[in-house]
This record gives C-alpha cells, structure tokens and sequence, in this order.
C-alpha cells in the first residue's frame, strides 16, 4: 500500500547522500561545465562585439585655481596615480 504525504508530515533530504552521489558523477559534471565553458569562449570569439567605446579626457592648464586639478591631485595622494599622471 502506497502512503500518501500528509501536510504535516516532512520530507527529510541526506545532503551526505546527495553530496556522495555529486562526488560520485563529478567527471560528468565537470565535462558539462567545461564543455559550457569552453562553448561560451568560442563564441565569444567568433560573434564581433556589438558596442565598442573610446574615451578622450583633455584638461586646460590654467593660472586660476582649479578644483579638479585640487580634487586630481587628491586622489593621486589617496592611490589614484593613473588619474594624477594623466593630467600632467
């Protein structure tokens, strides 16, 4: 005779016995995500990108003061160095 769960009852799950048969079938798994990755590469090789940017920042040497050459120069002191070297 069959039992038919009841709303109070709980259905208890062996993550050791799940975690076994995952270590179990591990090459299996480990060929489908590398089969995945490896799919994924190709592909993102083979399809030219759709968007490409360029980026061109000019900065004016002035006698005045300039709170972003400030604000550069703080953040060069802070570890920001590319942007400090940029702007000379």
């Amino acid at each position: 005779m069959e039992e038919k769960l009841k709303e109070d009852d709980e259905i208890e799950i062996d993550l050791g016995k799940l975690f076994g048969i995952l270590w179990d079938r591990r090459k299996i798994a480990g060929g489908i995500i590398a089969a995945c990755t490896i799919g994924a590469m190709i592909i993102s090789l083979i399809i030219p990108p759709t968007f490409e940017s360029n980026t061109l920042v000019q900065t004016n040497k002035s006698s005045k003061l300039d709170l972003s050459s400030s604000a550069a120069t703080a953040l060069a002191m802070l570890g920001g160095g590319v942007v400090h070297h940029l702007l000379q």
